[in-house]
């Protein structure tokens, strides 16, 4: 029985490890690209070659705040889980994913 359970292909799983996967290639990539940016300080970034790009209002540093928002708000989404049956099921499915979206969040804003 135990065998079964093991061979057992679980689709969330790797879900996950590809999410994990592709925000950790995307967090090294800006980290990366952007590092000489953030390591400026601020009163020589609005002189600096990325600073249309990569400042709060620009494309990327706006993009960077809307999603931050959005995953926080999906934070919330968390407290629905006690009052859900279907979310009572899934619920370490639930706490998994807010996990991986609170590390996010915590990372976007720092």
């Amino acid at each position: 029985m135990m065998a079964e359970n093991s061979k057992r292909f679980d689709g969330f799983l790797v879900f996950l490890i590809l999410i994990y996967v592709l925000s950790s290639l995307g967090f090294i990539y800006y980290l990366y690209h952007g590092w000489d940016y953030y390591s400026t300080g601020f009163a020589e970034r609005p002189r600096h070659e990325a600073y249309r790009l990569l400042k709060p209002g620009g494309n990327f540093g706006h993009g960077f705040g809307i999603v931050g928002s959005a995953m926080m708000l999906v934070m919330l989404l968390y407290s629905l889980r006690k009052r859900t049956p279907v979310c009572l099921q899934k619920s370490e499915r639930w706490c998994t994913g807010w996990i991986f979206i609170f590390t996010l969040v915590f990372l976007d804003r720092h």
